[in-house]
């Protein structure tokens, strides 16, 4: 969350995958949600992220990529397609060989957060 509030404070847009938005509606039910209260959330997911597509060129650019991940390697190619400075994740080494940059949250805030502003470290 601290990521995101960095992104925020800077202005910063800040973008998911189309498929990511199924994961976090899963994850939230996982988490003890009914089906309906986690699909509920989905119009304020939207408030917060700008949504990308994936297309048929991102998908046979992943299938080409040598990246061991496919999920992650169309990710990539949709970042890379929608002109994405970095991907913020928690799975760095599925990114290697990503054409984006990426970093975990971890680095994010310690690279960028404004000097005026800290965090506690919250264990997930």
């Amino acid at each position: 969350m601290a990521a995101f509030d960095v992104a925020t404070l800077h202005h910063w847009s800040v973008s998911v995958s189309a498929s990511a938005v199924s994961d976090i509606v899963y994850v939230l039910h996982r988490r003890g949600l009914s089906r309906k209260q986690a699909a509920e959330k989905v119009p304020l997911l939207l408030e917060l992220f700008n949504v990308i597509d994936v297309s048929r060129a991102d998908c046979e650019a992943a299938a080409a990529s040598g990246m061991a991940d496919f999920e992650d390697a169309l990710i990539a190619a949709a970042a890379y397609r929608h002109g994405m400075d970095l991907i913020v994740t928690r799975d760095q080494k599925g990114f290697m060989g990503s054409p984006v940059k990426s970093m975990s949250p971890a680095e994010f805030v310690k690279s960028f957060k404004p000097v005026n502003v800290d965090y506690e470290a919250v264990e997930l």
